[in-house]
Order: structure tokens, then sequence, then C-alpha cells
């Protein structure tokens, strides 16, 4: 890659980056205004800064009537960290008149609800798995990369009478992977939550996606059938609603166009409470981008180089490693945010991990995603408090980056 084309490519993808944190930005300050109006509505003070709660917060959460303290603690402090103002620091170019601007750093909260968040934890997993698997090739050879997906049934938006049940359907995911079965297909991976809007009018769809790395002296459809008896035996879920297959990747053909196809309409039988079954429609009939598996059955994937197939499985691992909340997933059906059930996501889900590594990889330190700041991308400063310092060590972020103008390398020191 030439040093301007590089540039062009840096440069782009800065711009890009600060567009998309000033959207997730506005997406926080919409959530954090429904919030204020909601707390308003049930007759709550809120005080301007999370200083001003805390002075009073027994005060403000004590119902005057009846003397008890009511549990909306976590929500307040989301809409404090919400509102937070969006803090960075630019790097300013100018020649001849003309101005342009890189973005160097910035800060964000780690509230399970913030856009921001959300976004680039996601983003970190996914380049921390991708460098891992480049560094350990023999992964890809000595183990089948796996994609398993669990769901449960949610009828009417609710699974064990909750709303928000990813507590519950981690432990039951724990439960399982602690069979001796289970140990020995699997060598190790990783799982995330995530919650989206169900396609199918059953409230929110909360589910489970992992990254399993299978040892390879069991057949891919003998764990699967295992899987599924398990999972189905544990939750109650129709074993429609349970996925276990080779990573894929989409692929464009000659044109450029991306390579679509046909989906039939899928749906199952359940038994309601009367014992009557009736159908339920998981999706209807569609065209989507075409998955190519990622499979050495698969003369596409079998023809290509060592180095070749390792970036078609980093591009594959994209996809099992998901946002923990599409922000459609906090709107109710009219497309208002759901303060309800955002407060109980917070409450439900205080101390929760939505993301964490299992069997071999648990304790890879290579594997931790806690510095969410990357190469190539403006430094992330993670918020917590009131007061925490938003001077952190930025050499890397300024050593990559280029005057948009000039398309040379910056010479740039705080």
């Amino acid at each position: 890659m030439n040093k301007v084309k590089e540039a062009n490519i840096r440069v782009q993808s800065n711009h890009k980056y600060s567009r998309k944190l000033k959207y997730k930005h506005l997406q926080n300050i919409e959530k954090a205004n429904a919030i204020r109006e909601w707390l308003n509505e049930k007759g709550f003070f809120v005080p301007d800064t999370l200083k001003s709660f805390k002075a009073r917060q027994i005060d403000i959460l004590t119902d005057k009537e009846t003397g008890e303290y009511q549990d909306y603690e976590n929500l307040f402090r989301a809409y404090y960290d919400l509102m937070r103002p969006l803090q960075a620091v630019l790097a300013e170019f100018t020649l001849k008149g003309t101005r342009s601007y890189q973005l160097i750093m910035s800060q964000f909260s780690r509230n399970k609800i913030d856009s921001i968040f959300n976004y680039k934890k996601s983003k970190s997993a996914r380049r921390t798995w991708i460098e891992f698997l480049k560094d350990n090739p023999e992964l890809i050879h000595d183990y089948y990369p796996m994609h398993l997906t669990l769901t449960v049934p949610h009828k009417g938006g609710k699974w064990r009478n909750k709303e928000f049940f990813s507590r519950e359907l981690i432990k039951e995911f724990n439960l399982m992977r602690k069979e001796k079965a289970f140990k020995s297909f699997v060598y190790g991976g990783v799982y995330n939550v995530e919650t989206t809007k169900s396609k199918s009018g059953n409230g929110n769809h909360t589910h489970l996606h992992a990254l399993v790395f299978q040892r390879k002296k069991h057949s891919k459809a003998h764990v699967s059938d295992w899987i599924k008896s398990e999972w189905s035996r544990r939750t109650g879920a129709s074993e429609y609603l349970i996925h276990y297959q080779n990573l894929f990747v989409h692929r464009k053909d000659e044109k450029g166009r991306w390579i679509v196809e046909s989906i039939p309409a899928k749906s199952y039988t359940e038994t309601d409470a009367n014992g009557l079954e009736q159908q339920v429609t998981v999706y209807p009939e569609r065209n989507l981008k075409k998955r190519f598996e990622l499979s050495l059955t698969e003369k596409w994937y079998r023809d290509l180089s060592d180095t070749e197939k390792v970036e078609q499985m980093s591009i594959g691992i994209l996809e099992t490693i998901k946002y923990h909340f599409k922000e459609e997933a906090f709107l109710d059906e009219q497309g208002n945010y759901d303060v309800d059930f955002i407060n109980e996501i917070l409450n439900e889900g205080k101390g929760l991990r939505f993301y964490s590594k299992f069997g071999a990889f648990y304790g890879v330190k290579e594997l931790n995603i806690n510095n969410i700041a990357k190469q190539d991308e403006p430094e992330q400063t993670e918020v917590q408090g009131d007061n925490e310092d938003f001077n952190m060590d930025v050499n890397r972020t300024l050593t990559n980056t280029f005057n948009p103008i000039t398309k040379e390398k910056a010479n740039l020191n705080l």
C-alpha cells in the first residue's frame, strides 16, 4: 500500500469514526431526555448533576407516603452518564486557508445502555479476537471454529416471568457448558449476549451468541444434536431456535454486488398453556446476503492459502460477536424509549458479564478487552465517576495520525 493511499484510508476512517461517535452521542442524549421525562412524570426531582443527586439520594428515592426506598438509583446514574458532554481532543490542521481536523481521543462512560460504549466494546472484542487468531493460526487447523446461537421461548416478551432475562440465560448456558459432554466437545470459546427487537412481535429478543472451538474428534452433527437436545431440555426452547453452524462470510460478484439468496419462511409449532397447538412464525420469506461457509467441505474455501483462510475466518468471527443492545431494543411498539424496560436492564444486569471467555481461553490475557482503545483508532477514556482524569497516554494515536490536507504523517505533541 503506497503512502498516499494509506493516508487517505486513515483520514477517512477517522472522519467516519467521528461521525459515528457524534451519532451515538445524540442517541445517548435522546435516551437521557426520555429517562428524565419519565422520572418527572413519576414525581421525582432530578438534580442537574450527579454530585447533587448523591447528596440528596436517600431523600429523592424515599417515598414520602410509605417511607419505602424506591429502586431507581441505577436509572438516575444512567441519566447522568448519558448526559455527560462529549469531550474530545482534536488535532487542527491548516494550510492556505484550508482547515481540517482529526480526532485524537474522547471520553465515554461504561454504562450498559451507553450507545458509544456498546459500539466500542463490540469493535474491541472483534478486533481482539481477530488479532489473536492471526497470532495463533493453528486454532483453525486443530479445531472447528463454530457459531452457536441459543434462544429461549419468550411469548409476550417474557421468559420465566421476566422481560429482561439475560442473567437466567447466562446461568443456563454456564450450567450446560459444565456438563461432561460439553467439556469433551469444546476446547474453549467466548459468549456474548445480545438484545434486539423481536421480528415476530414477541417483545425483545434476548439471545446468546458464542464463538466455539470444537474438538475435531467429534462430528459437528453429533455436537449439534447434543446441544439442541440439552438446551431444549433446560429451557423449553424449540430446536428450531438453536443454531450450531460453521462460521460464514458474505461475498460479492464480479460487479461488486452482494450475492443474495431467497430464504424460505421459518415457523414451528408450540403448545400453549391450554394444551392447544399453534404455529409460531420465526421469520417470513425474505432475500438475504448469501452465506458462504468457512469449511473445508466448501471448494472456494478449501482452495484458499493458509493466510487467506485466516483472513476469512477473521471476517467470520465478526458475526459471532455482537452489540449487547441494538438501539431498537430500548424502544416500545410506538417507537418511544421504554424506560420501564431500561430500568429493568439496569437493575437485572448489574454486575452481570454480558461477554465472557470460557474453557481454555478463560485466563488468556491477550483476549482481555478492558482496554477498549485499540491501535489505528482515536484513544478512548472510560468514565465512571465525577472527576476522572481526562489525560492519558496517547502517543500511539499521535504517531498514527495523518495530516488530512497534505496526507503526510503528522508531527503532534500534547
